[in-house]
């Protein structure tokens, strides 16, 4: 199967947007967003508000990226931590796939995603 690339995105939050909204006080808006795993990895970092800003930030790169040809939402998309290799990206649209690259400061969290669709 050979590989189309569909779109490319990039996005960039505030690290005190998710300061200001504690997961103990708003566990709504992170379950709305963010899978359970993600939530769990997230909040097993020494600064879960930049890692909870780099992920929303992933997420919407990806849609960005594949709005030509999927309608994607944050609960489609799955990013866990890879292991000495870059993010893991799950999205249940079939056929979508995703490479995702992250970075932050005190103050920003940025990503870019490719994202592509396989070929029959």
């Amino acid at each position: 199967m050979n590989d189309e690339v569909i779109g490319i995105g990039t996005d960039i939050e505030l690290v005190e947007r998710f300061e200001k909204l504690p997961f103990s006080e708003n566990s709504g808006f992170y379950r709305n967003a963010f899978a359970e795993e993600e939530i769990q990895e997230c909040l097993a970092k020494p600064n879960t508000a930049q890692s909870f800003a780099a992920r929303f930030a992933a997420k919407e790169a990806i849609i960005k990226g594949a709005s030509a040809a999927a309608s994607l939402s944050f609960r489609d998309i799955v990013i866990l931590n890879g292991k000495a290799t870059p993010p893991n990206v799950m999205i249940s649209t079939n056929g979508i796939r995703a490479y995702v690259s992250l970075s932050h400061t005190k103050e920003h969290a940025i990503a870019f995603a490719l994202v592509m669709r396989g070929k029959k």
